[in-house]
């Protein structure tokens, strides 16, 4: 049984074809066009937990705006808005599994740029996964040319029940390592817009955060 958690189905790792390193370098403006919609994190925790979050991503703003909180231990919220400059959060102010709230709630935020959340052991896996949500989102077209290179398929796969394609684009610290063994994955629907990001994560297991397209409300700053 394919298990999220573990990557899946089994991978069958080939460097993309023209056609679809064309796919990914326009996939950051089909991205933009479709605007953003509602995130769902799912996060494997050291030394164990899961880490769960839901909210919206708007591509168009560059902002994500999730609630997030330790599956065992509920009582452990924060909410979190993130941009390219770092993250504003708050502890607590919402229900575990609820949309985070709008507006967000007033007083008792912090402001941490993103070079300020890592550890010993680098970024966390939940930065990771919405640096990269706001990154695939821009007005330019990658290099399909260079994308030949770098990128492989790896499966056809369903999500949502619609068919998806998923891919990895190896980058510096992947660079060397086995074929199908890169951080991140990006699982991309039949419009060219993501669907899915999946990372490799530090105990080893896979996170994803996944996109359901549709309006997104606006995503306010709060008020410190």
């Amino acid at each position: 049984m394919a298990i999220d958690a573990l990557g899946g189905r089994t991978t069958k790792p080939r460097q993309v074809n023209a056609e679809e390193a064309e796919a990914l370098a326009l996939m950051r403006q089909r991205n933009r066009a479709a605007g953003g919609g509602r995130i769902t994190l799912t996060v494997p925790m050291l030394p164990a937990g899961m880490l769960l979050a839901n909210g919206w991503l708007d591509w168009r703003q560059t902002v994500a705006y999730i609630g997030a909180y330790d599956m065992d231990r509920k009582d452990e919220r924060v909410l979190m808005r993130a941009n390219r400059g770092g993250v504003t959060v708050r502890n607590d102010g919402f229900t575990a599994g609820k949309p985070p709230p709008l507006p967000p709630p007033d007083g008792q935020w912090q402001t941490i740029p993103w070079t300020a959340r890592g550890d010993e052991l680098g970024g966390l896996d939940l930065d990771l996964l919405l640096n990269e949500a706001l990154a695939v989102s821009g007005t330019g077209e990658d290099d399909a040319e260079a994308l030949r290179e770098a990128a492989l398929w790896l499966r056809r796969d369903t999500l949502a029940g619609g068919p998806v394609n998923v891919y990895e684009i190896q980058k510096g610290a992947d660079v060397g390592g086995a074929r199908g063994a890169a951080r991140m994955r990006y699982w991309m629907d039949r419009t060219g817009v993501l669907r899915r990001l999946e990372l490799r994560t530090r105990t080893g297991a896979f996170a994803q955060l996944d996109i359901t397209p549709g309006d997104v409300p606006a995503l306010t700053r709060p008020r410190v």
